[in-house]
């Protein structure tokens, strides 16, 4: 018995000592700088150092399995392994880190529920450190539960009334601020995670709430958070959760420097994310206003206005505030979104300029010009929808100009295909207009006219040559559709274009025919293979009556031999 109490004397002593002090000297080595030819020598020093504590003999566990040892050996050896296996996981040892925490795991069941209260933080770390292990190892489900035991973990902690506090190992390892640390990491970690499963709700209710914790806390890296949070403002937009998302991007302004020289891009990032929330809300109400719906007013109030997260800014000096945003119901309320949008923008551009920023400083003007198009739906005045459209040609032109076509494809195809509709837009209005005059109308009217239609045809037939050259020997179905598309366009222009000599409408309206019966050909062969989708048999069947109705139209032309306005 004296021997007992002894052995358990030196253990109480040797915890408090050598155990002790090999713990401090490990962190200190572990966390100690190392050249970039040895990044990881300190580690290893460190892990031999615990290697030979948990050969110590007075931590050694009975080979016997009916045999128990000092429950103060199964928590330090519970630590010690716990310390390696983050070791192990620091030098990309994952393997051997797995096995050296679940072995840490191991020992802490071998201890009182009572015990293990002491050591919760640690705890939460190494189910976290699994988690994420198996994650990446695409053990999805199995990650997740190690996730939600370090949370369910973490809120037991949060409801000690006494929270255990000691400067030794092995009394406690519970730390309330590494705790809150540790439980916005599973937060991030489980948005992670949700994220690449595609589970799109569940991944934006951890990342909010990690957000949240952060700013609350003070606990984030800048830049990190503000990606995160824009990242958070799409979900939200992509809901509609149009007040939300602007909120939530207001607060990122003000963790921002006060001083708007400093962190300017990813200032810059947030202005142009703001831009969007007004550009999105905007198109959303421009497409119901386009397909006839009623807008559902109440119910769309309560949707956009809905609460996800409000930030506790006491003691932050921030100055967001949440503001409601209006369903838009008529021009006025429109233009307040149009110009909100547009502010943002331009702000956006002062960082975003094209030498440097070429695709981003395009995107931004094709939004800006998108902003006009918007609101051009509540717009019913001929002059002022043909000088809104005119304002995006002086926007998207000197762009398609700009850049070498050679070197960004894809935009530039962009840039002529938005040049090519305006011009289009501008042409149909003006026609609409000839339409409704009772007298006949005067040449130059008409001259001005055919100008918009011919840029039209001369930006659609750039595009066309442009895609055909860049894919001669084998082109996707997208290609072909686009080939199609344009010169379904072309065909409806060339059959509108009014001439003074009806000879040469005729000739326009042929070239209109020959669109036409190509598109008709090449969707047929579409149908006989059955490949033929849902809308591109629509476009057959409208080819197919244009080509049986344009014949008539010729002998019209020919009969009367005058043009005809239509």
């Amino acid at each position: 018995m004296s021997m007992e109490v002894s052995d358990a004397k030196l253990l109480r002593v040797f915890l408090r000592t050598k155990f002790q002090f090999t713990l401090e000297e490990y962190k200190r080595l572990y966390y100690m700088p190392a050249d970039e030819t040895t990044p990881f020598v300190h580690k290893y020093e460190a892990r031999a150092l615990l290697d030979r504590l948990s050969s110590h003999p007075l931590l050694q566990l009975p080979e016997e399995k009916d045999e128990k040892a000092p429950e103060d050996v199964y928590v330090a050896q519970a630590l010690i392994n716990y310390y390696i296996g983050l070791n192990f996981n620091e030098t990309e040892e994952i393997s051997d880190s797995e096995k050296t925490l679940a072995r840490s795991l191991e020992y802490f069941t071998q201890i009182s529920k009572e015990r293990k209260l002491y050591f919760l933080t640690t705890l939460q770390d190494l189910l976290n450190n699994l988690g994420i292990i198996y994650v990446n190892r695409e053990d999805v489900k199995k990650g997740v539960r190690y996730f939600g035991k370090s949370s369910e973990l973490y809120k037991i902690l949060m409801a000690l009334e006494d929270f255990p506090k000691s400067k030794f190992y092995i009394e406690t390892t519970n730390n309330r601020e590494n705790s809150e640390s540790y439980y916005t990491l599973t937060l991030f970690y489980l948005a992670q995670v949700y994220s690449q499963t595609n589970q799109k709700d569940k991944a934006s209710e951890y990342c909010t709430t990690c957000l949240k914790r952060q700013y609350e806390m003070d606990s984030y890296e800048l830049k990190d958070w503000i990606i995160n949070a824009l990242s958070m403002s799409d979900y939200y937009m992509d809901n509609m959760k149009f007040a939300q998302a602007e909120y939530l991007l207001r607060v990122c302004l003000d963790v921002l420097p006060k001083d708007e020289e400093k962190r300017k891009k990813l200032r810059a990032h947030v202005w142009r994310q703001l831009g969007k929330v007004n550009y999105d809300r905007l198109q959303f109400f421009c497409e119901q206003r386009k397909s006839g719906c009623e807008t559902p007013g109440e119910g769309l109030q309560t949707l956009f206005n809905t609460q996800s997260c409000l930030f506790n800014q006491t003691g932050k000096g921030g100055e967001a505030k949440w503001q409601d945003v209006k369903v838009i119901d008529s021009y006025e309320e429109a233009k307040e979104c149009f110009k909100a949008g547009r502010v943002w923008y331009e702000k956006s551009l002062t960082v975003f300029v094209i030498d440097g920023y070429v695709t981003d400083y395009i995107d931004i003007v094709q939004k800006i010009s998108g902003l006009y198009l918007n609101l051009a739906a509540w717009e019913g005045e001929i002059p002022r929808l043909i000088a809104m459209h005119s304002r995006r040609l002086t926007l998207v032109e000197p762009l398609a100009k700009d850049i070498n076509e050679k070197a960004y494809i894809n935009v530039w195809q962009q840039l002529m295909t938005e040049i090519g509709d305006i011009h289009n837009d501008i042409f149909e209005l003006k026609l609409l207009k000839l339409q409704k005059r009772k007298k006949a109308p005067k040449q130059e009217v008409i001259d001005e006219m055919n100008d918009s239609g011919r840029n039209a045809l001369t930006a659609f037939t750039k595009l066309l040559s442009q895609i055909e050259e860049l894919d001669k020997e084998e082109r996707s179905d997208q290609t072909w559709q686009s080939i199609l598309n344009l010169k379904f366009s072309m065909a409806r222009l060339y059959s509108r274009l009014v001439e003074s000599d009806y000879k040469t409408q005729i000739e326009n309206v042929k070239m209109s025919l020959d669109y036409y019966s190509y598109i008709r050909d090449e969707l047929k062969k579409k149908e006989v293979d059955g490949s033929i989708t849902r809308p591109q048999r629509e476009q057959l069947q409208l080819c197919s009556e244009m080509c049986g109705l344009i014949p008539a139209k010729i002998s019209k032309i020919n009969a009367q031999e005058r043009p005809i306005y239509s």
